[in-house]
C-alpha cells in the first residue's frame, strides 16, 4: 500500500496507516482485511480531495508496528517526512503485495497486452529500482518455478 495513495503519520508515540481508495468496493475490502485483526475502526468515509476527486478514506489505529514502517518508508526533507522506498524493498514486493499494488495503481491495456502501473510519484532511480531489483527480481523467480 506504501506504494500508492496511502502514508504513515506518527500520531503522539506511535504511527497510523491513512488510505485514500477511488474503489468503494476495494476500500472496504481493505477495511474488512484490517478490521478482522483489530487495527481499524470506523468503516471507510467518503472524502473530498482539494482537486474535487471523491476517495473513500479509512485510518488505522496508531501500532508500534506502523511505526518501525513510518521510519523505513520516511526521511525527514526539509523538516518534513518525504515518502522513500525502503532498502528491502525487493524483499517486500512478494506476489500478494504486486497483485494488491496492480488493484490500486495497474491499467491493463487490451490494445497492447500489457500491465502499467502509475509510478508518478517516484524519482526516475527508485522506478528502476522497482523495475529491475524488485519486480523484476520477482518475475524471474515465478518464471523459474513455473518452468522447473
Amino acid at each position: 500500500m506504501q506504494l500508492s495513495d496511502s502514508s504513515i503519520a506518527i500520531r503522539g508515540k506511535g504511527a497510523r496507516l491513512h488510505v485514500d481508495l477511488k474503489d468503494e468496493e476495494y476500500a472496504f475490502h481493505i477495511w474488512e482485511l484490517f478490521n478482522a485483526i483489530g487495527i481499524v475502526g470506523a468503516q471507510p468515509y467518503l472524502n473530498s480531495q482539494a482537486d474535487g476527486r471523491q476517495t473513500y478514506a479509512l485510518a488505522t489505529f496508531t501500532h508500534p508496528y506502523f511505526t518501525d514502517l513510518q521510519s523505513k518508508w520516511y526521511t525527514i526533507v526539509d523538516g518534513k517526512p518525504v515518502k522513500v522506498l525502503p532498502e528491502n524493498i525487493a524483499d517486500l514486493l512478494t506476489p500478494i503485495a504486486i497483485a494488491y499494488w496492480l488493484c490500486w495503481d495497474g491499467l491493463y491495456d487490451k490494445t497492447q497486452g500489457a500491465v502499467t502501473i502509475h509510478t508518478e510519484s517516484f524519482k526516475p532511480e527508485e522506478i528502476d529500482t522497482l523495475r529491475t531489483r524488485s519486480i523484476g527480481s520477482l518475475w524471474n523467480r515465478i518464471y523459474s518455478q513455473c518452468y522447473q
